[in-house]
């Protein structure tokens, strides 16, 4: 069943893909972070919920999802993504 939810989720997400941020990726990029981190960050985020958590929140957040997908882990943790300019957390 959990299979099948996950299934459903990405196919949705690639509907919806063309019609605003590229979730997948940023949800993809979030995670990568996420395992690259020393030491790893825990819990690590679920991409299929991610995806449709982000798919849920429309273009608001269309360039912070860009900002992530185009920059180095890094740089997001430095807060260069953040819309105060502070790192997270």
């Amino acid at each position: 069943m959990k299979a099948l939810w996950a299934l459903t989720a990405l196919l949705v997400a690639a509907a919806l893909a063309g019609c605003g941020p590229d979730c997948d990726a940023y949800c993809k990029k979030v995670l990568s972070c996420q395992q690259a981190a020393n030491p790893p960050i825990t819990p690590q985020i679920d991409v299929a919920q991610c995806v449709l958590g982000c798919n849920d929140s429309k273009s608001g957040h269309s360039d912070t999802i860009n900002c992530y997908i185009d920059h180095t882990c890094a740089d997001i943790a430095a807060g260069h993504c953040s819309v105060t300019g502070e790192p997270p957390g």
